[in-house]
């Protein structure tokens, strides 16, 4: 692997040559530790088996973030220290021209642990020849383009199946580190799921065999003297039970609520214990073959240490550790991993100014920050979520998007923030990491471009077509010394409408957006109806009928004629 490093970085200095086609294994923006060894390997196996596109004579893996925020990766760079790899032989995203290389139809591009590209590279979409990633796939699948797409814990395990059943000789001990490196660290998790997989076969069976037991119909209830209220106040849900494979008919009467089941976003089918079961056998494969690798238990503890070891870290370059970003028309969204306790994160200073300073820095509209730690007595996560964004109806929109989320459900519970612009909550679900939320968000972002295209249009077919509940936003402002004397009728809620705010920023653009065309008692306001410099005051303020109109501007256009007439025998010249 060195030499392909080697010549790899020496060919992305030299600019290529003139005619060289280039097949880039490029990682995700996250550039977190499976990407980068899921990048790393596929590269090197590609280059070994001579297996790319053809008439691509060389293949490298490019990281897909700039040189100077490798840094951050500091659980990266000593999982490639351990394995003998050096920054300086690796290519980064800045060093790279790829819509130049795309433009001269030289450019072939795999993409690992993503299976999308940004908005931001969808001009290179057309470069795309492969996918390997274990996400949820949001690209239409073609002849093509092959994917490979399974829901397995790490994407590593992936490439790494593809190097035992096509070339296994290539497996030495270098390549074996680094798939074991980001294998082992999902191993607990991947114990944990199949626990609470087990947890959920078990409540399935009682669920069902309490239907067994309990078999009564609801007919049977009515019959029985039993209100329908009654048996709905017991607390069983319908659409748990019959996510649980339970007759809907026999809801009543199982007495059993599984609704851990779907708020834990855990499959009770066979598949999710087959497919985590793959990432063990990965790995257990490695250990076997290369007994020398370092004790499981040793590298994963220095690993994590090192991960969220964020000392002398700013605000900036812990939402850039393990950053993704999620865009839709005009509004782009960050969600960023942050490898702290929430309590730690709303500690820092000045954060609402930092983050603020942040999202200018990288033309950002909002930031989802999913804050990860652990507690001493577990090894079980601790997550939580913090959603900010300096514009009331972005941060209210995606605020309602991750609440509402039921696949899987996030289990949202708020917290307590110091911060207006910044909403917190505790997250009970701890298996919904942010694979589970990026398309939530990607979902909520391309409703919001359907409703920018429609506002755009000119028309208000928005407001009718959607729910107001949709379309408008309600803040009521707080009260003031100078208002405090206002009735309740008087204290009516500022109302933000979807559709007329985005109407408002492609009239005025981005950076006038949101001035104040005049303040009652410190409320915004419409701005008043134009007047008419042709007739006394507007004719909207009284009733008027259209004759007595017509009849002033037929007096006024006879005044004007007089006029006219009296200049030329004066011998005035009108310019």
């Amino acid at each position: 692997m060195d030499e392909l490093l080697v010549s790899s970085r020496a060919a992305a200095k030299a600019g290529f040559h003139r005619n060289q086609k280039v097949h880039i294994i490029l990682s995700s923006e996250s550039c977190d530790l499976d990407s980068v060894v899921s990048s790393l390997a596929m590269a090197y196996f590609l280059s070994r088996t001579s297996s790319g596109p053809p008439g691509c004579s060389l293949v490298f893996p490019v990281l897909n973030i700039p040189r100077s925020q490798f840094h951050l990766r500091a659980d990266v760079l000593l999982l490639l220290r351990e394995a003998g790899i050096t920054m300086e032989t690796l290519v980064f995203r800045d060093e790279v021209d790829l819509a130049r290389l795309h433009g001269n139809r030289r450019l072939a591009l795999t993409l690992v642990d993503h299976n999308i590209l940004p908005s931001k590279d969808s001009d290179l979409q057309g470069a795309v020849v492969e996918v390997i990633d274990p996400h949820i796939l949001e690209r239409t699948p073609s002849f093509s383009c092959p994917v490979t797409m399974e829901m397995v814990m790490s994407c590593a395990t992936l490439v790494m199946e593809q190097i035992l059943s096509r070339a296994p000789e290539i497996l030495d001990q270098q390549l074996a580190l680094l798939l074991y490196g980001e294998t082992q660290g999902h191993r607990r998790h991947c114990v944990l799921c199949r626990c609470v997989c087990l947890l959920s076969v078990l409540c399935r069976c009682y669920c069902l065999l309490s239907v067994l037991c309990r078999c009564v119909s609801v007919s049977c209830l009515s019959s029985a003297g039993v209100t329908v209220s009654r048996v709905s106040s017991a607390g069983v849900s319908v659409s748990c039970v019959s996510s649980a494979g339970v007759s809907v008919s026999r809801v009543f009467s199982a007495g059993v609520s599984v609704s851990c089941l779907s708020s834990a976003g855990v499959s009770v089918s066979p598949v999710a214990g087959k497919v985590r079961g793959k990432d063990s056998q990965m790995f257990q494969l490695l250990q076997t073959q290369f007994p020398d690798l370092p004790h499981r238990d040793a590298l994963h503890s220095a690993l994590r240490s090192a991960k969220f070891d964020l000392s002398g870290f700013t605000t900036e370059q812990i939402l850039l550790n393990n950053m993704k970003t999620v865009a839709g028309g005009d509004l782009r969204v960050a969600v960023s991993i942050v490898y702290m306790s929430l309590d730690l994160f709303l500690q820092r200073t000045n954060l609402q100014q930092e983050i603020c300073h942040f999202c200018q820095s990288h033309h950002l509209d909002a930031v989802v920050a999913m804050t990860i730690s652990f507690n001493d007595q577990s090894d079980e996560p601790v997550r939580q979520v913090a959603i900010y964004s300096s514009n009331l109806l972005y941060r209210q929109e995606i605020n309602h998007a991750l609440l509402n989320s039921h696949s899987p459900t996030l289990c949202l519970s708020p917290a307590s923030s110091p911060y207006k612009d910044i909403l917190t909550y505790h997250q009970d679900n701890a298996l919904a990491s942010r694979r589970n939320v990026i398309p939530v968000l990607t979902h909520f972002l391309s409703d919001w471009w359907q409703r920018e295209v429609h506002c755009g249009a000119g028309g208000e077919e928005l407001e009718d077509q959607l729910d107001q509940s949709d379309v408008m936003i309600y803040d009521t402002f707080p009260v003031n010394e100078e208002s405090a004397d206002l009735s309740d009728a008087d204290r009516l809620p500022h109302v933000y409408s979807a559709c007329c705010h985005h109407q408002r920023r492609l009239q005025l653009g981005a950076g006038d957006y949101g001035n104040v065309e005049e303040d009652y008692r410190g409320r915004m306001m419409p701005p008043p109806p134009p007047m008419n410099s042709l007739v006394d005051g507007c004719p909207l303020d009284s009733s008027f009928n259209q004759e007595a109109l017509l009849e002033k501007f037929s007096r006024m256009g006879g005044g004007e004629e007089e006029q006219v007439g009296m200049g030329n025998k004066r011998g005035v010249k009108f310019q």
